[in-house]
């Protein structure tokens, strides 16, 4: 396992953090078939999963943020854009 989850990591939004543990838990499920050799096999689902997981999880996070009216906004949508392009990259 390469990221283990625990209570530190949750920000305290049930939604936000379910969402963040089950990227972690794609994260996980790609670096174990990495290193037990199923990685080719299994790369091309589970990055289409992360990838869909991710676009889910920051439209989520971005209507909660429009909904209380966080601050910062714009930069922090613009570095979701940016990080939805590189897994498209991939």
């Amino acid at each position: 396992m390469l990221f283990v989850w625990d209570d530190n990591c949750n920000i305290g939004i049930d939604e936000i953090d379910k969402d963040h543990k089950g990227l972690v838990n794609l994260i996980n499920d790609l670096y174990e078939a990495m290193q037990d050799g199923t990685g080719g096999a299994l790369l091309l689902p589970i990055f289409s999963a992360l990838k869909h997981y991710t676009e889910t999880h920051f439209a989520r996070e971005e209507r909660l943020m429009v909904e209380s009216d966080a601050p910062d906004q714009e930069n922090h949508f613009q570095e979701h854009k940016r990080m939805v392009a590189k897994l498209a990259d991939l």
